[in-house]
């Protein structure tokens, strides 16, 4: 009696042993091979955007959605709790607020001087917010990994933090500007790309 438990102790181990290994573990995820941010021309970013300048402070809730050289903006929180869209291309721009007139101009830093008191770049900012100049102008300092810690452009010193990687491509979650007794902090909640 004895003997024949031990045996079928030793062949139900046996087995066991042999089924742990024939099971089939998942492969590994290979992450996506790196992109130039260059090639990053449409995106949906969300996060909050705080600003300090002479005439005023303020934060705001941001989404902003890119599409080759249109953007559309909506700010949400800020003056009142007033909800704010800026949208346009490279040959105008238009600012609409509940209850308000509509604005349009040829670019976003008039209108946003309007809303803020002072022109945030938005223009610029398309490539800015991906921690690339917007064009060759610019002192760019780089990290021990190769990613954009600082950046100096018409008259911005930009400091980037908080890179994540969002499919092909490593995008920063903070971005402190300062131009000047102007400031603004992005912190980015979010990426989405195609």
């Amino acid at each position: 009696m004895y003997l024949w438990t031990s045996l079928r102790l030793l062949i139900l181990s046996a087995a066991f042993y042999l089924l742990s290994g024939c099971a089939v573990n998942p492969p590994a995820e290979t992450p996506l091979p790196e992109k130039p941010l260059g090639s990053l021309n449409s995106w949906t970013m969300e996060g909050k955007l705080g600003f300090r300048s002479p005439q005023k402070n303020g934060s705001a809730w941001i989404n902003w959605q890119q599409a080759g050289t249109g953007y559309s903006l909506h700010l949400s929180g800020p003056f009142g709790a007033k909800a704010t869209q800026i949208e346009g291309n490279e040959d105008y721009a238009v600012l609409r607020q509940a209850g308000e007139k509509e604005l349009v101009a040829p670019n976003a830093q008039t209108l946003t001087a309007r809303l803020f008191g002072w022109p945030l770049p938005v223009e610029q900012m398309t490539q800015w917010v991906k921690a690339r100049p917007s064009s060759s102008a610019a002192g760019v300092v780089y990290n021990d990994s190769g990613q954009v810690e600082s950046l100096e452009q018409d008259g911005w010193h930009l400091e980037y933090s908080n890179y994540q990687r969002q499919d092909s491509w490593t995008l920063p979650g903070k971005i402190r500007g300062t131009k000047g007794d102007i400031a603004f902090t992005l912190v980015v909640k979010s990426w989405k790309t195609p």
